[in-house]
């Protein structure tokens, strides 16, 4: 377990972050309760960074949410995760930002894989979020 933490970690060595984030100065903000309800389910949430930025009277928000599975996620996973992201940014910041899609990314850390919401809302990535928590829910009755 550890040596497969160790070989994770060793592929981002190199690795250039600003590539993850926007080009202009970023602020990093708060992160809020991760619990938010959907379709009457609790999911936690649970971003490694909100970030800001953009001119004063027109700033943006996004996250960076790291995930990691073994066997690695489909971009249709990574497209849940994104979209839960988006919501989360757009309960919590939507009043004082603009929620940026693109800036919603989602991480696979054994895959090296980002996925922007933007991808869900393009339609290159179905839009699954929803569908699952529909599913959860049957289960659970």
């Amino acid at each position: 377990m550890y040596k497969r933490n160790i070989d994770i970690l060793t592929k981002y060595q190199n690795f250039d972050f600003s590539e993850w984030w926007p080009s202009t100065s970023l602020n990093f903000l708060p992160k809020p309760q991760s619990i938010l309800e959907m379709h009457g389910l609790p999911i936690q949430i649970r971003p490694q960074q909100i970030f800001s930025y953009g001119a004063e009277n027109n700033q943006s928000v996004g996250g960076i949410w790291l995930i990691t599975w073994l066997q690695g996620y489909k971009d249709e996973d990574l497209g849940i995760y994104s979209e839960a992201l988006f919501r989360y940014l757009s309960s919590y910041y939507s009043e004082d930002y603009i929620i940026n899609p693109a800036a919603c990314m989602v991480v696979d850390i054994s895959k090296m894989k980002v996925i922007g919401y933007d991808k869900v809302i393009d339609g290159e990535i179905p839009s699954l979020l929803d569908a699952s928590i529909a599913k959860i829910k049957a289960h659970l009755n």
